[in-house]
């Protein structure tokens, strides 16, 4: 691991606000299931992190939150996915939502240009997650 992203490993205290939260969007057939591909992706990323089911994120959770990372595995979860982005604009305007997922990779320019997601993680996500999130906490694009 680069230098620079281990030594932000440790930035926020401990119950403190995460700079990175993801948000496992509902719609799908077990709104409970986590895709193994969003559990790695956010086990690969050395920052301060909170997962939450999207029936049980704060508002207070959003505010906090510089990036917002959300799956979009299967199609059926679009409709969960909609009204979480919203949500996510609607509390915390600066925020950068991140989408990665199956579907998410099929369709990337569609989830940037219809519903104004910032990033698509297309693809196994464990190598370029970590460094889009670096670039997006040091406050730049990648």
């Amino acid at each position: 691991m680069p230098p620079a992203l281990r030594a932000r490993a440790h930035e926020a205290p401990p119950g403190g606000p995460a700079p990175l939260l993801y948000v496992h969007p509902r719609g799908h057939l077990n709104d409970l299931v986590v895709p193994a591909g969003a559990v790695s992706a956010m086990n690969a990323a050395p920052f301060p992190k909170l997962g939450r089911y999207a029936f049980e994120v704060t508002d207070a959770e959003l505010r906090a939150a510089r990036v917002v990372a959300m799956d979009l595995h299967w199609a059926l979860g679009l409709a969960g996915l909609e009204p979480l982005l919203a949500r996510v604009r609607a509390v915390n305007p600066a925020a950068r939502v991140v989408v990665g997922g199956i579907t998410a990779s099929h369709y990337p320019r569609e989830l940037v240009e219809a519903l104004g997601v910032d990033h698509v993680v297309q693809g196994d996500a464990e190598a370029a997650f970590p460094a889009l999130v670096a670039a997006l906490l040091d406050g730049g694009e990648p």
